[in-house]
């Protein structure tokens, strides 16, 4: 007859195959740094050449190399974002979504639910050391 599998065998063997993942993580991360570090010097060339030829690219045998900008935009002052939004009616400057920790924190505290949102709690099994 063959072992009996209990608990602590497959937690054993889940917590075994997740250090070996994040072993490989750690590895391919440590890997790539000299790629991305010479990609990362190639980019910067390039972007210094088109600059300083005033060009916004340039199409070669190998490939096209071309300028690109990336916008971002992170809140710095709270209250004062929400306050421009409610005197503009910018409301469109909200992301909608809900704060799910608020949510349930105002559950516990009320026993309701916010009117016009979904909760719910579902069961996973997570395992630690």
């Amino acid at each position: 007859m063959g072992k009996t599998i209990n608990t602590d065998d497959v937690v054993r063997a889940y917590v075994s195959l997740r250090d070996h993942k994040n072993e490989m993580k750690k590895r391919h991360s440590e890997e790539l740094r000299p790629l991305n570090e010479k990609m990362a010097k190639i980019e910067g060339w390039l972007q210094r050449d088109l600059l300083a030829r005033g060009v916004q690219s340039e199409k070669t045998a190998s490939g096209t190399a071309y300028l690109s900008k990336v916008a971002t935009a992170t809140v710095k002052d709270r209250d004062a974002w929400l306050e421009f939004v409610k005197e503009k009616g910018m409301w469109d400057l909200i992301e909608n979504r809900v704060s799910k920790s608020v949510v349930s924190d105002y559950l516990e505290e009320t026993g309701d639910i916010i009117p016009g949102v979904n909760y719910e709690v579902t069961q996973v099994v997570r395992i630690r050391r």
